[in-house]
């Protein structure tokens, strides 16, 4: 049977609940074992319910990227990223930044292209925004987001602080040119 691509498509208000148990469910799966429940649960139910997602969905500056395995698009989306315009950090080289704000994948489906998927519909996004540099902040102890990440050609600039419930946590800033040479979009 020939492997099947991911569909992406760009998230719409009406997918604000399905957004929400998939940020709550892919989110709580990646940090879990290395956090404690409380602050997890805390920052979930803060930063992941139906309205959080429907603001997300409908801010002007903000686009949310859903994936889906193509064969079974109606079914909920396997990954999700959100990308936030005229969004800076200190750190930054570039003049015209979008964040990749959030880039999440079902367990399930890790290591099947749909973060792969993601990032290129995200890098074409910036070229679309006329974005000269895309960054985004990852937590030092994530080392399998770090190698994908670098995979696709960013760099640590900086640092910034998450809040986790009560727990302060370190982020590394990575940050990438939009267009690297020899990469078609």
């Amino acid at each position: 049977m020939p492997k099947r691509s991911p569909l992406i498509r760009r998230g719409i208000p009406a997918d604000h609940e399905m957004l929400a148990t998939l940020a709550a469910r892919t989110f709580s799966d990646a940090f879990i074992a290395d956090n404690r429940p409380e602050d997890i649960a805390a920052y979930v139910n803060q930063a992941f319910t139906p309205s959080q997602m429907l603001a997300e969905l409908t801010m002007p500056e903000s686009w949310v990227l859903l994936a889906y395995d193509e064969a079974t698009l109606a079914e909920p989306a396997l990954g999700y990223a959100r990308l936030v315009l005229n969004s800076h950090h200190p750190s930054l080289q570039g003049q015209q930044a979008l964040e990749l704000n959030r880039l999440y994948v079902e367990q399930k489906a890790i290591g099947r292209g749909y973060g792969a998927a993601l990032m290129t519909a995200s890098l074409k996004g910036a070229v679309a925004a006329n974005c000269d540099t895309i960054w985004l902040g990852v937590w030092e102890h994530n080392t399998r987001a770090q190698r994908f990440y670098q995979r696709w050609g960013f760099k640590t600039v900086g640092t910034q602080t998450f809040v986790l419930g009560e727990d302060v946590q370190t982020d590394w800033v990575m940050e990438r040119p939009v267009n690297l040479p020899d990469e078609a979009l």
